[in-house]
């Protein structure tokens, strides 16, 4: 089964006041990526200052982006028949689910995988789970870019790094 990896930025943490403004996605068949999905969404409401600060986006980048349920609709497109991936499934999931919704759209039916709860499984008894600390601890470099597509694609590096690890414990 193939495997999507994605990675969302929202402009803020409640999926019922926020809005998704960026997507990124890449698609594996094996441990290979062989297409990527990324995309901006226009918010419902113009960026606060901490969110332009957090993510580096201002209100001129999504002059031209497309409503969430254009991007969503073209997401959902991407994601049908494959399993989907993300180091913190639910908040993502919790944010696809409530999105849809709002727009009147399905979402499709998914199997999930949530990185987060396989680091935990494979490297238990850490003092934090944070992503950059898992990833160094099995030898990948975090930080560069922080688009939602570099995220992925690294959550894909991070995802098939923890799963040559023997489960401990």
């Amino acid at each position: 089964m193939k495997i999507v990896f994605v990675d969302i930025e929202t402009t803020g943490l409640n999926p019922e006041t926020s809005s998704v403004i960026e997507i990124g996605a890449v698609k594996t068949a094996g441990k290979e990526a062989k297409e990527t999905f990324y995309s901006l969404a226009r918010p419902a409401e113009p960026l606060r200052e901490e969110i332009k600060v957090l993510t580096g986006f201002t209100d001129e980048h999504f002059v031209s982006a497309p409503d969430i349920k254009g991007t969503l609709e073209k997401f959902f497109a991407f994601i049908a028949g494959c399993k989907v991936a993300s180091y913190g499934m639910d908040f993502i999931k919790k944010f696809l689910e409530r999105k849809a919704e709002e727009c009147g759209i399905a979402i499709p039916a998914f199997e999930e995988t949530d990185i987060l709860a396989l680091a935990r499984k494979k490297i238990p008894g850490l003092a934090s789970y944070k992503k950059q600390n898992v990833m160094a601890l099995v030898g990948l470099k975090s930080g560069g870019r922080n688009d939602c597509l570099s995220i992925a694609l690294a959550e894909k590096e991070l995802y098939f790094r923890l799963n040559e690890l023997q489960p401990q414990g």
